[in-house]
């Protein structure tokens, strides 16, 4: 299969004001990581993904509607491959 146009995510990045110091932030694709949250019964799964405040260490969850897909899947494939490492020591 040819691939005729991939989308360039190289450039993306989100500004962020955090809660816990005020500090504004620029996240970028590499300070963000994926966790997959299974669902039950009553509310299906839901995909999260974070970072942390590199002044205050706070949490900071990172919309799934800011990063583009194709990043989404990047993301997802380098936690996937770091989580299984883990695993298999």
């Amino acid at each position: 299969m040819k691939v005729l146009k991939k989308a360039d995510v190289s450039n993306w990045s989100y500004k962020h004001t955090c809660s816990g110091c005020d500090s504004e932030l620029q996240i970028e694709a590499a300070d963000i990581s994926y966790r997959y949250y299974d669902g039950d019964m009553r509310e299906p799964g839901y995909d999260s993904y974070s970072t942390n405040c590199c002044v205050c260490s706070a949490s900071i969850n990172v919309p799934g509607n800011k990063i583009p897909k194709l990043l989404q899947v990047e993301i997802k494939n380098r936690t996937n491959r770091r989580s299984s490492n883990y695993f298999d020591r």
